[in-house]
């Protein structure tokens, strides 16, 4: 009363023998810790893995150990060096170590794991009704099985070969080789997936295949369906998948870049580098004309977006007219702003291939191995001169048949065939025109004539060839449909200066698709900022995991809302 203190009675306990303050007991035998706080403790799950074993280390703990010399290291007055910086990262942990003989500490380990073991079996739903029938030694009717689930039912088949050893279920059997009598344990379902993880992700497992994997589980422990479910767990483990190529690799149908007359279509493609030459040339620029096969050839000395606009329009364009479209790779100088606006200006349609997809521009790619075969032949050991004459070695090309088209290149552009240095050197029957031409609207009315045959021609033997090429092509395709919102794995080509590539991912990822472009083209998302990648199908591989990027599952949610 001379505090002046006033107490509210429904905030008080008197006349208490003990009483609960501040988490702890307070009584007339002193300040206890509280039974709920301490059977929290108790009850705190064993750590199966390293995720769960960090997930306890904000808290003190004991280490238990028979390594007496982390007992000595923390002993130590003055620490220097490597011991020192051990200690140092040691210190973040709010822990003790106590020191047990390697004998004693078998032995809590083992009994701990039974108890463990046998806890788990006993609450497990298609364990507890063969563990309490073991327990009684009476084996359940056919009546009583009736009801239960498969696993369950499988477990009574193997009735005749299970036993209990200290209260764990054990599967005895003998091997058909006669090595001996051996002892599975059985695994309730809450512990399967732990169990799994040491045979397959530890560093003493490998990251071994589903056949291993499982050889090496049935040692010592089995349960129903175990090799089904070791599959399962393997097709979704991150790592494999991003180091494993399918079983069938990716290969989407052929398709076809159609046209139907010359200059429909444009491909060009960059050859190089190669080795600078004294006219300070080191790339070749290549164009193509799908129809006709029409090739062009210019030496450059880089591959600057520049330098390839200016040499395609005054060079080509200027000569032969605007083509309907330019296709090419993305390539930089392909997809820059300069060479973009020259389409625009010119209202020449731009398409490009997918990322990493040679076979989206084949007939640029092809010629670049013919053109490289051609180079080698003149050089006589001086690389350096490889730009000289890639004229003439066009000018070859263009006077040879052609297996797609049936005909020479230099006929459905130019109308005729050109005369080459033998038929100077020795005379020719062929005619290049007519003896009955006598002006020059003849000769324009028989060149558009014999153009126009030309061109049919080459559109039926385009036309027959696409189709044989496709036949061989698609006869062991393998196609995945993939939808936007999907995730995938993106294979791996890049290759970078000091790192192997034996030893890179096979895969990155997983990434999201956010377009679908078509049936075989997809444009990916590769980052939280928003990257993006158009990819075809034959690089990608569905993403079965359950353990995407947090940025990637906060995406899939909303594209599904």
């Amino acid at each position: 009363m001379d505090a002046n203190l006033k107490l509210q009675p429904e905030k008080c306990e008197l006349l208490q023998k003990t009483i609960t303050f501040l988490g702890h007991q307070v009584s007339a035998e002193g300040v206890k810790p509280c039974h709920q706080n301490i059977a929290k403790i108790l009850q705190w799950p064993t750590p199966f893995n390293i995720k769960q074993v960090k997930h306890i280390l904000g808290r003190k703990f004991k280490i238990r150990s028979d390594h007496q010399a982390l007992i000595w290291l923390f002993r130590l007055k003055e620490p220097r060096g490597r011991i020192a910086r051990w200690i140092e990262v040691l210190s973040a942990y709010n822990f003790s170590i106590e020191y047990r003989a390697a004998k004693t500490n078998i032995e809590n380990r083992s009994t701990v794991c039974n108890k463990t073991l046998a806890k788990a079996q006993q609450e497990d739903q298609y364990f507890k009704p063969i563990y309490e029938s073991l327990k009684a030694d009476k084996r359940p009717t056919k009546e009583e099985m009736v009801i239960s689930s498969p696993e369950t039912r499988h477990y009574w088949i193997i009735w005749d070969t299970l036993c209990l050893i200290n209260d764990v279920i054990i599967r005895k059997f003998s091997k058909m080789d006669g090595t001996g009598v051996y002892y599975q344990c059985l695994v309730p379902k809450q512990l399967r997936k732990n169990i799994i993880f040491q045979a397959h992700d530890c560093i003493f497992s490998g990251h071994l295949g589903s056949k291993r994997t499982a050889q090496k589980l049935l040692q010592k422990y089995y349960w129903y369906n175990l090799k089904e479910e070791v599959n399962n767990y393997i097709m979704r483990c991150d790592i494999c998948e991003a180091n494993k190529f399918p079983q069938k690799k990716p290969k989407a149908p052929l398709g076809s870049l159609l046209t139907g007359a010359p200059l429909d279509c444009l491909a060009t493609d960059i050859l190089g580098p190669l080795p600078t030459t004294p006219r300070n040339n080191k790339y070749v620029l290549v164009v193509t004309d799908h129809f006709t096969k029409w090739v062009e050839i210019f030496p450059v000395p880089n591959q600057n977006a520049e330098t390839c606009a200016s040499v395609i329009l005054n060079e080509v364009i200027a000569r032969f007219g605007s083509p309907l479209s330019i296709h090419s790779d993305q390539g930089r100088n392909y997809e820059s702003n300069i060479f973009k606006e020259l389409c625009r200006m010119l209202e020449v349609r731009k398409t490009r291939t997918s990322s990493k997809n040679t076979k989206g521009n084949a007939v640029a790619e092809r010629f670049n191995k013919t053109l490289v075969r051609m180079i080698k032949a003149y050089l006589r050991g001086q690389q350096e001169n490889w730009d000289l004459n890639l004229g003439c070695l066009a000018s070859a090309y263009r006077s040879t048949v052609h297996a797609s088209t049936g005909m020479t290149p230099n006929l459905l552009m130019l109308g005729r065939e050109v005369r080459i240095p033998a038929e100077l050197a020795y005379g020719s029957t062929t005619k290049y025109i007519p003896q009955d031409i006598t002006s020059y609207g003849e000769y324009i009315d028989y060149l558009k004539e014999h153009m126009q045959i030309a061109h049919d021609v080459d559109r039926k033997h385009l036309g027959s060839e696409a189709r044989r090429h496709k036949e061989i092509y698609d006869s062991k395709i393998s196609v995945y449909k993939y939808e936007q919102g999907d995730l995938v794995w993106y294979l791996n080509e890049n290759r970078i200066k000091g790192v192997a590539p034996k030893l890179e991912k096979t895969y990155s990822g997983p990434y999201i698709i956010n377009r679908k472009m078509s049936e075989l083209n997809f444009v990916l998302q590769l980052a939280r900022d928003g990257t993006e990648k158009l990819i075809h199908h034959n690089k990608l591989k569905p993403y079965k995991g359950d353990n995407p990027p947090k940025w990637l599952t906060v995406k899939r949610k909303l594209k599904n809302q």
